[in-house]
């Protein structure tokens, strides 16, 4: 009788806890404060623009900032869809269960068309204050007809088009047939396909790209010494991209190929100068360092 009057009490007390559920003093009973503080939330949504009845599908991710690891547990999430004016028009309550959850937000016909913020937080994080939620804009337009008379969508122009090039290692070696991996996106910050070459300095084309899956492309480029490079896209002729970072003395990591239990990677350099020396090779995950060793390269490809 003595053990059903303690339960009863406890749920009392509980109940008239000032600002608290049942996942909050879940999350915070035994956790240092430190690792409660550095505790980060992340929602991943499949697009930034939507339109009127659309669906926003999305991943969310409860991380812990230390380790990078999922927060375990059951654990609840409260998601705002917030107007310009900072009135919250959508809202629900997510689990997040293991630190992981996915889950879609409709967007009823009688919103009113605009930027919105889509806001998120634990109540862990609403104890620490507005800097700890996690914000996204995301753009919800009116999908209007043609016939209408609405006018067509402006093209996209050329200077709303960005083409990063990315030297595997993190640099282009002159010498070297470096690989490099390409992205085009819009201004909207969405993958494009898009057609392109490299030039040198007599306008001769050295390498081409078309980015396909998510705007990505490969390409190589084998800088030779005192010459100068540029990129240009076909359709968009006010583009251009210098290739300026040219390295004439460096060396860099760059990875071979996988096998069912290996990994394998090269060190090369351009520079006599670079060879000989000690080095250190490291893998690491979340922080843990998985795999590392010493080693002194004695040719250029190592």
């Amino acid at each position: 009788m003595k053990k059903i009057r303690f339960f009863i009490v406890l749920i009392y007390l509980i109940s008239f806890l000032p600002n608290t559920t049942l996942s909050q003093a879940f999350e915070s009973s035994s956790v240092p404060k430190d690792t409660l503080v550095s505790r980060k939330l992340y929602i991943h949504t499949d697009r930034d623009q939507y339109f009127l009845g659309d669906t926003i599908w999305y991943k969310a991710y409860y991380l812990d900032g230390q380790s990078n690891k999922f927060v375990p547990g059951l654990i609840s999430m409260y998601v705002d869809v917030i107007n310009e004016a900072g009135q919250s028009v959508l809202d629900l309550v997510v689990p997040i269960d293991n630190g992981a959850a996915d889950g879609a937000i409709d967007l009823p016909g009688f919103m009113e068309p605009g930027n919105y913020m889509l806001r998120a937080f634990t109540d862990i994080q609403k104890q620490i204050g507005e800097d700890a939620f996690f914000y996204k804009q995301v753009i919800i337009s009116k999908l209007e007809s043609f016939v209408e008379g609405a006018d067509p969508p402006d093209p996209v122009l050329a200077q709303d088009i960005n083409v990063a090039f990315l030297p595997e290692g993190g640099m282009l070696l002159e010498g070297h047939v470096n690989t490099l991996g390409i992205k085009a996106i819009d201004s909207n910050g969405q993958g494009i396909t898009v057609q392109g070459e490299i030039h040198n300095s007599r306008g001769e084309a050295v390498a081409a790209f078309t980015t396909s899956y998510k705007g990505m492309a490969l390409a190589q480029l084998s800088p030779k010494k005192g010459e100068t490079y540029s990129a240009s896209v076909q359709g968009y002729p006010e583009y251009s991209y210098i290739f300026d970072d040219v390295v004439a003395a460096g060396i860099k990591l760059e990875f071979e190929k996988a096998t069912t239990n290996d990994l394998h990677f090269r060190v090369v350099t351009n520079a006599e100068s670079l060879l000989r020396r000690t080095y250190y090779f490291a893998l690491s995950h979340h922080g843990e360092v998985l795999f590392h060793k010493k080693f002194v390269p004695k040719d250029k490809s190592f």
